[in-house]
C-alpha cells in the first residue's frame, strides 16, 4: 500500500469520526440537562455527516456511491467501538496516571483513537466493496 491509500482514509475517518463524536457528546450533555431539542437536532446532523463522509470517501477511492443506509451502519459501528474506548482511556488515566494527565492531552489522545477507528472502518469498507465490485466485473 502506498501512502495515498492510508492518508485518504485517515483524514476522512479522522474528520468524520471527530465531528460525529463532538455532536454526540454535545447531544448527550444536552440530554442530561433536559434539552431534548438539541438531541433532535443532533440526530440528522450525525446521519448526514456519516453518509457524506462515505460519499466523499467513495469518490476519492473510486468506488460506487454507497446506499443510503451505509452511513447509518458506519455511524453505529463507530459509536459502538468508540464509546467503550472513552471509558477505557478514562480508566487508564485514572489508574495509571492518578488523574494527573492534562484535560487537553486526554481529548487529543481520544480524538486520535476515534480517528483510528474511522480509518479502520473506512479501510474495511474499501476492502469489502473493492472485492464485491471486482466479483461483479468478473461475472459480466
Amino acid at each position: 500500500m502506498n501512502m495515498k491509500q492510508w492518508t485518504i482514509p485517515f483524514i476522512a475517518g479522522y474528520i468524520s469520526a471527530n465531528i460525529s463524536a463532538f455532536v454526540m457528546i454535545v447531544a448527550l450533555f444536552a440530554l442530561a440537562g433536559d434539552s431534548y431539542w438539541v438531541l433532535l437536532a443532533a440526530i440528522p446532523v450525525l446521519l448526514i455527516v456519516a453518509q457524506l463522509s462515505l460519499v466523499l470517501f467513495c469518490r476519492w477511492s473510486e468506488l460506487n456511491p454507497p446506499p443510503w443506509w451505509h452511513g447509518t451502519v458506519y455511524l453505529i459501528l463507530g459509536t459502538v467501538i468508540s464509546f467503550p474506548m472513552f471509558f477505557l482511556l478514562a480508566y487508564v488515566v485514572e489508574a495509571g496516571f492518578d488523574n494527573r494527565v492534562p484535560v487537553i492531552l486526554f481529548w487529543i489522545v481520544y480524538s486520535l483513537e476515534i480517528g483510528l477507528v474511522g480509518l479502520i472502518l473506512l479501510i474495511a469498507y474499501r476492502v469489502m466493496f473493492t472485492r464485491r465490485n471486482a466479483g461483479h466485473s468478473r461475472t459480466r
